[in-house]
């Protein structure tokens, strides 16, 4: 039982440094379809996130548009107590999304791009390193978890 429980770990810090790099690619891709529609229709944030569709995410969008009307979008989006709190990003990350949702909507058309595009830099490069960390830690961890389990299974016999 504890082997398992063990090998266990290593698979939890195997599937969370898998999930940094989705979780991140879901922020870009909805920034980069907020940032097109600013060009074009001048749609609101909450609009194109309501239409957005992400395989494995959408109830964490309902749920982030269902509760703008009574928190802020900052809020909303990287409340604590919701399903973003079930997401796998890092601290520095979580920091560039809160800063674009409290900025996001308060100035002229350039400055939505310019927010856009700056956030979209920062998001893309810290997926990169999401996808390296992932790279060298995932599947150390794996084996780390069941070389760890294999060993405390054939001590306890």
């Amino acid at each position: 039982m504890i082997a398992v429980s063990i090998l266990l770990i290593g698979f939890v810090r195997y599937e969370k440094y898998k999930s940094r790099p989705l979780d991140l690619e879901l922020f870009i891709k909805l920034i980069s379809a907020y940032r097109l529609e600013l060009k074009w229709s001048r749609k609101s944030f909450d609009e194109i996130a309501g239409s957005f569709h992400y395989k494995g995410y959408d109830s964490y969008l309902n749920e982030a548009v269902s509760m703008i009307g009574v928190k802020s979008k900052s809020e909303a989006y990287m409340d604590d107590n919701s399903k973003f709190a079930l997401m796998n990003l890092s601290d520095d990350d979580a920091a560039v999304l809160r800063y674009f949702f409290s900025e996001s909507g308060k100035g002229s058309l350039l400055s939505e791009v310019t927010l856009c595009e700056k956030t979209l830099e920062t998001l893309e490069a810290k997926k990169q390193e999401a996808v390296a960390e992932f790279k060298k830690q995932g599947p150390l961890s794996l084996k780390l978890g069941a070389v760890c389990g294999a060993w405390l299974a054939i001590m306890l016999l």
